[in-house]
């Protein structure tokens, strides 16, 4: 198991695209994953399944695209402008 903790924080495009390759490589080779990430758009693309946390609690845990339309990740983190 690798985990990644904010690791597209402070990159540019180019890096957090390769990154995002990177990590797609890793798992394609049987590596676990577990990747800690504030940037949806690199989660969306990555993650297979989504735990989001907000003060200490669960409110979302499951599939990438149900998490990332959860009325409560929306409101916690994404905002309306994601959504649409």
């Amino acid at each position: 198991m690798l985990l990644h903790d904010e690791v597209t924080g402070g990159e540019d495009l180019r890096s957090i695209h390769a990154l995002v390759d990177l990590v797609r490589e890793l798992h394609a080779g049987g590596l676990t994953l577990l990747v800690i990430e504030h940037n949806m758009r690199v989660v969306t693309v990555v993650a297979q399944r989504i735990v989001a946390l907000h003060t200490d609690e669960v409110i979302a845990d499951g599939e990438t695209a149900a998490v990332a339309r959860s009325p409560k990740v929306v409101e916690a983190y994404l905002g309306q402008a994601y959504v649409a």
